[in-house]
Parts: structure tokens; C-alpha cells; sequence
């Protein structure tokens, strides 16, 4: 991504992109050898080739599934457009991304009742430049650096090959605070979208719900999707680690720092680091789960030198074919000696989910209670694979003794 080597305690590292396929709760192998042609002799260009205009101020991130425009005054977006479905996203004349708010505190009780957003802002002043990297034909990014206050923000805005989604990675030095009769400093990330959005979808605890478009942040675990009429796809924004979406107005937002003051006079003081992810994804309820899971709990990779083993470079250790039904967890039981697989119906309709287990895993399986208390159900595993049923908006639970 870099060129040369970064420091980091007395070594020195690459970081490297690259695609690859790993297969579900497994792993996979992949080997780096220093380049043989890293040393690219010099060009020489032809007279005509350097007698250009200077170019247009263009800020576009476009792959083969989607084209993302940037404003070049504050770097917000002012096109989402999808070609898979010919869609432009993004309501016309809005522009979507960061915003600063103002919010009436009149309620109190700031820490926990968000207020009437009495005005939007703009920052006071944003500097914006393509991120440049050796790996530009796998990832392209746009960084933006705004001021406004006390505060600063820091953010790269990334698409990646083959992804309709737009991955927003941010730093905030927040310095701003509230007062009692004045106002209350929020910053949020919102994205307002073409068209009459009257249902949006979120994951909750075990599940998904649909709501109505309210003017309030209600929770979500991960995300919330704005479903349009029709069946279509939705409209996904989601964030690693903020819990508060708004649908209203035919946009989805998210709060992400509030200058709360009571009873902490400055709560959120200090440098935050935040994830988002935004852009067209699938409508089933299952899909926007599993969305929203492989953006937030992302491969873990290991570097090591060539060495011997038995395992092959490529496995798998659990699988599950199933549409609407996810898998939540995968833990030891609390006696020992066997695993608990937690599954879900996310989308209210049940129906089957069929797990392939590694060859250490028993043949008959117990259907527990979520104290892993037994409720006398068994259910056989016949050539490695278990086959449960899962009833509409249940949980199951599953122990299976390891060999």
C-alpha cells in the first residue's frame, strides 16, 4: 500500500492488499516473494506528452459496479451512482457524508435524550486529495481533512474492486462542548436518497425490525437499511461502533459524537476512531446481517516465514448453507468438552440451516436451552453434516462434543 517500509518498535513492516478467498470459519494461504522486476527502468516520454492543461479538480471513486462523486469544496458526496441497476442513489441536489449539528437541549438529560436538531453546518474549512497507493487497481481512496472550533477531522473515503459499498475510516480530535441553554455539538455521518423511502430495516439483539421513518436515533446493532417500495435493493449505512440511526426524510443517518454535558460536563473529549460503511446492498434481512458482520469482524491475518506442516494452506473448520438463518456464535461450553453453536432467524420466516463440521466433532448433537441446560432433543450428524430447524424469530441452540 506504502511505498518502502514503515517502522514500528525497532522493525520494519509492508502492508500489503491483495484479494483472496477464504472459505467459511477457515483459512487460507498466501505467499510473498520479493518482486523481480521491483527496479522499472525510467521512460522516456515523447515532447507531446508533457505539453498538457492542467486537469480539472475531480474527486470519483468508480469501480465496475458503482461510481461515487465527491464535492471539491467540502468533500461530501454529491453522487452515488449504481450501474448493476442503473440508479442514481443519492437525492438530487443533496450531498451526503459528514455533518455538524446543533442541537436544542431544552429536554436535558443530554447524556441520554438526543435533541431537536435546530441547524446543520458546514465545516469551516476541508482540504481534500486522492490517496495515491502502489495498489490503486484493487482499492481507490480520497482523503479529507476538515476544521471547524477546536475540532479537527480526518477521513478516507475508500472503494474497493468488486464492492458496491464505500468505506469511510475516520479520526475525530473532538474538543467541542454543550451548554445549558445554548446548544449541544453533534457531528453524524448521513446519506439523503433519491425516492419515498417509508421503511427502514436494522439488526437488533437475535434478529432484525422494520421501523417507519421517525426523526429520533433509534438503535441498531450494526446498521440500518433504507428499503424502498418495489422490493429493491437497500440502501445500507453502517458503523463499527455507534448504535444510534436515524431513517426519516428518505435518508439513514448516524449520530457519532454528542458534546453531551450532564452529568459529565465533557464525555466525549479527546480523539475518536471510526468505521463506516455505506452504499447499495442486498434487501434480505439475512444479506444485511452478513453485510454488515464481514465488514466488522474482518479476516485476521497472520505473517510468518515458509515452514512445514500437516494442515493443508486452504480449510475449513464449520459451515452453513442457509438463507435467512445466521450463525451468532461459537463457543466452548461452560462444562468443557464440547462446543455451542448459536444460530438465528434474522428474517421471521424460519427454516433450515445445515452445518458441515470438522471430522473432530461428534455424532449426535444436543439441543440446549441458552443455559446449555439439555432439553432432551438430539439431532444426528450423518456424513458431517447437521441438519436444524429453526422456528420464525428463534434461537437455537446447539452442543456437539469435540472428539
Amino acid at each position: 500500500l506504502k511505498d518502502g517500509c514503515e517502522p514500528y518498535f525497532g522493525h520494519r513492516f509492508a502492508s500489503v492488499l491483495l484479494p483472496v478467498s477464504v472459505p467459511a470459519a477457515g483459512w487460507a494461504t498466501y505467499t510473498l516473494r520479493e518482486s523481480e522486476t521491483a527496479l522499472i527502468p525510467p521512460t522516456a516520454h515523447a515532447p507531446a506528452d508533457w505539453l498538457i492543461v492542467e486537469p480539472p479538480h475531480e474527486y470519483v471513486l468508480e469501480n465496475d459496479l458503482v461510481r461515487v462523486c465527491l464535492d471539491t469544496r467540502q468533500g461530501v458526496i454529491t453522487s452515488y451512482y449504481d450501474k448493476e441497476n442503473g440508479r442514481e442513489w443519492l437525492k438530487e441536489g443533496a450531498h451526503g457524508g459528514f455533518r455538524l449539528i446543533d442541537e436544542d437541549p431544552d429536554r436535558g438529560m443530554t447524556s441520554w435524550i438526543i435533541g431537536r436538531h435546530m441547524n446543520i453546518r458546514d465545516f469551516e474549512s476541508v482540504k481534500i486529495k486522492p490517496v495515491f497507493t502502489s495498489g490503486e487497481t484493487l482499492r481507490q481512496s480520497v482523503s479529507i481533512e476538515a476544521k471547524w472550533s477546536r475540532s479537527t477531522l480526518t477521513a478516507v473515503l475508500s472503494l474497493d474492486r468488486g464492492s458496491r459499498m464505500l468505506l469511510v475510516k475516520a479520526t475525530c480530535d473532538w474538543h467541542e462542548k454543550g451548554a445549558r441553554g445554548d446548544q449541544i455539538p453533534q457531528l453524524s455521518f448521513a446519506v439523503p436518497l433519491a425516492g419515498e423511502i417509508r421503511e427502514y430495516g436494522y439488526d437488533v439483539p437475535f434478529g432484525t425490525i422494520v421501523r417507519g421513518a421517525c426523526d429520533l436515533d433509534l438503535p441498531g446493532n450494526s446498521y440500518i437499511a433504507a428499503l424502498p417500495a418495489g422490493g429493491a435493493d437497500a440502501f445500507m449505512l453502517s458503523a463499527d461502533s455507534k448504535y444510534g440511526y436515524r431513517g426519516f426524510d428518505d435518508g439513514v443517518a448516524v449520530t457519532l459524537i454528542r458534546a453531551s454535558f450532564d452529568p459529565d460536563p465533557s464525555p466525549e473529549y479527546g480523539v475518536h476512531k471510526i468505521q463506516l460503511a455505506v452504499g447499495p446492498a442486498g434487501r434480505e434481512p439475512g444479506s444485511l446481517v452478513r453485510r454488515a458482520f464481514e465488514l466488522w469482524h474482518p479476516f485476521n491475518t497472520l505473517a510468518a516465514s515458509a515452514h512445514a506442516g500437516d494442515l493443508p494452506t486452504t480449510g475449513s473448520l464449520l459451515g452453513l448453507e442457509s438463507d435467512g438463518i445466521v450463525l451468532q456464535a461459537v463457543k466452548l461450553a461452560e462444562d468443557g468438552g464440547a462446543a455451542v453453536i448459536r444460530l438465528y432467524d434474522a428474517d421471521g420466516r424460519g427454516g433450515k440451516a445445515a452445518l458441515k463440521l470438522p471430522a473432530f466433532a461428534g455424532k449426535t448433537a444436543e439441543v440446549t436451552d441458552v443455559h446449555e441446560r439439555p432439553t432432551g432433543k438430539t439431532l444426528d450428524v450423518r456424513d458431517g453434516v447437521l441438519v436444524a430447524d429453526v422456528a420464525p424469530a428463534s434461537v437455537v441452540h446447539l452442543k456437539i462434543a469435540l472428539r
